[in-house]
């Protein structure tokens, strides 16, 4: 997938495209299937598949002081567009200046001009342009009926494919339904960091990693699968995590600690994904160190046996 983040770079031999519009947080099912029909289209007639889409992501200039909500950070949503066979991916910066413009212009100067659209395809209820006043109708009246396909919102089995219903879930601790919209565990992704070592301290050695701007789920603990490569080979592994503050030792700001089962890998300064499965409890302040190495220990063994680990 050849990424572009000015239209004015856009070659001219994927003029006349299917160009697929969205912020795609999350890259869930919604998206996946709206991706689908872009794609198919594209090949039926025989045209380049582009998708344009824009970073950071709007709701984050828009309220600049609201709460991390992010599903995938740019790498990871990346990754995720690739992996949908796209040709060409406009990953417009969203600032200020752009929120201004009007859908009009959106619809003149980028789609028509800029990538010379052949088709435009978008989810139902999609708006955009300066406070969100372009609509469907404004797309099929500045560019003709012919050129604009809009996908009906869909949703799978007791599971809407949305990303504010993933959101919800992941803060009610509900990994598994969040999971059901993605059509993938929900993952975190950074760099392990050197802490205090206050895990190896008490026999339970972690892999910590910083939260930066995304969503923050329930705070608690919880049975994930980490993704890391050991001598350049990718592996997955059973383990568990506590996601929060660390409030018997005093933290103050979130951070993931990972105990991987059965490994005490030297991963510092690695990354690290790993994958929120269930939620077993919420984080809580215990009396001292003894007692919080207790409950550890007793919820390596209750994941370990719920899963026949």
């Amino acid at each position: 997938m050849q990424t572009l983040t000015n239209f004015n770079d856009f070659p001219t031999h994927h003029r006349d495209a299917v160009v697929v519009v969205g912020n795609f947080d999350g890259v869930h099912m919604g998206h996946r299937y709206l991706l689908a029909q872009a794609r198919d289209l594209a090949a039926v007639e025989k045209r380049s598949f582009v998708a344009l889409t824009f970073e950071p992501h709007p709701r984050s200039v828009l309220h600049a002081n609201g709460e991390p909500f992010r599903l995938t950070p740019w790498p990871v949503k990346a990754r995720l567009l690739a992996a949908e066979k796209i040709d060409v991916c406009v990953c417009l910066e969203f600032t200020t200046s752009l929120a201004t413009l009007s859908a009009r212009r959106f619809v003149a100067d980028v789609l028509d001009q800029a990538l010379g659209a052949g088709r435009v395809v978008v989810g139902e209820g999609f708006a955009f342009g300066h406070g969100q006043m372009g609509d469907v109708e404004l797309l099929r009246q500045m560019l003709g009926p012919d050129r604009v396909q809009v996908i009906s919102r869909q949703s799978g089995h007791d599971a809407e494919w949305s990303a504010s219903a993933i959101r919800q879930a992941l803060r009610q601790g509900r990994p598994e339904d969040a999971a059901c919209a993605l059509g993938r565990f929900w993952s975190l992704e950074g760099t392990v960091i050197s802490g205090n070592r206050l895990g190896h301290q008490i026999g339970v050695p972690t892999a910590n990693v910083r939260l930066d701007q995304e969503l923050r789920p329930r705070r608690g603990v919880y049975a994930v699968t980490v993704t890391l490569e050991v001598e350049d080979k990718t592996a997955d592994y059973s383990g568990i995590a506590n996601l929060g503050t660390r409030p018997t030792v005093g933290g103050s700001h979130d951070l993931l600690e990972t105990h991987i089962f059965g490994h005490d890998l030297d991963i510092y300064g690695r990354s690290i994904r790993v994958a929120l499965r269930r939620f077993v409890r919420d984080e809580k302040r215990f009396p001292n160190l003894e007692a919080l190495r207790d409950q550890i220990t007793r919820d390596i063994a209750d994941v370990r046996a719920a899963e026949h680990l």
